[in-house]
């Protein structure tokens, strides 16, 4: 393996470009629990009060904002549970 395919920068990028991925799976993610859930983007819009616009960048970019996903899910008539798992041990937190 050639020596600079491990370097801090390197490192750097691969993590920060899996967290973009992450992040850009849970909008899809969500939009299929909309679509399962029978609603559409202007009724999850309506019910959280923004722009239809909004629901369609939720759901087709990355989402960094838990408080977005919070709002959405309520928005859907569900619960948003955080769970925070250190080692062996998991608390839920909210």
């Amino acid at each position: 393996m050639h020596p600079s395919w491990d370097s801090p920068e390197r490192e750097t990028a691969r993590r920060v470009g899996q967290e973009h991925l992450s992040a850009e799976l849970r909008g899809h993610r969500l939009a299929e629990l909309r679509r399962m859930s029978g609603l559409t983007r202007n009724e999850v819009a309506t019910r959280m009060g923004v722009p239809q616009a909004h629901i369609s960048g939720i759901e087709s970019g990355p989402i960094t904002s838990m408080d977005s996903v919070r709002d959405y899910v309520d928005a859907l008539g569900g619960s948003l549970d955080v769970v925070e798992t250190v080692g062996d041990w998991s608390v839920k937190v909210a």
